[in-house]
């Protein structure tokens, strides 16, 4: 049933590796952690720990992060989010569980600049190394999160910016 390291190619491989493990421990001793909550990423280290990556779910990303090519992402002129040549509808980007929006690099950086002056101290430090973070980055456009400060470069987080970039492709209700 396991899977070997050679097998997982992509991160979808792991995610159904997980799913197979969870089903299996709850057989055997329920009851298995949820593969949608919380322990989602700890599923994913042991997967990829069993398959032999050393450094769990981390490396197999730094792997698979070599032979990939960031997707197209862009916001045009008119405010509309494109990815891959394929305009995202508001109602996806305002109605689904994606907790990153597309942002202009620049953009984010002056609206972090204008905010700290506001900012609390601890605020302020958190501000002082997103911006330090963000002024090294090159791309024009990052994924930025809804809730906390993460950011998703298409350069540096090609896997995890490429899974944002699809998951919106397969949740839009536009036809193109």
């Amino acid at each position: 049933m396991f899977y070997a390291k050679q097998s997982l190619t992509s991160t979808e491989d792991v995610d159904q590796a997980a799913k197979a493990l969870v089903a299996a421990w709850d057989r055997s001793f329920s009851p298995a952690p949820s593969f949608d909550g919380r322990k989602k990423n700890k599923l994913r280290d042991m997967v990829c720990l069993l398959a032999g990556f050393d450094g769990g779910y981390q490396a197999f990303l730094a792997q698979i992060e070599e032979k990939l090519d960031p997707l197209p992402a862009y916001i045009s002129d008119d405010r509309t989010v494109y990815i891959n040549d394929t305009a995202i509808d508001d109602g996806t980007l305002e109605h689904n569980s994606i907790e990153y929006k597309l942002v202009e690099r620049g953009e984010l950086i002056r609206n972090l600049q204008d905010y700290i002056g506001d900012a609390p101290d601890y605020d302020r430090r958190l501000i002082m190394n997103d911006l330090v973070m963000l002024s090294t980055w090159t791309d024009e456009y990052v994924w930025s999160s809804l809730y906390t400060n993460d950011y998703l470069s298409p350069s540096l987080h090609t896997q995890q910016f490429n899974e944002v970039c699809n998951q919106l492709i397969a949740l839009n209700v536009s036809p193109g």
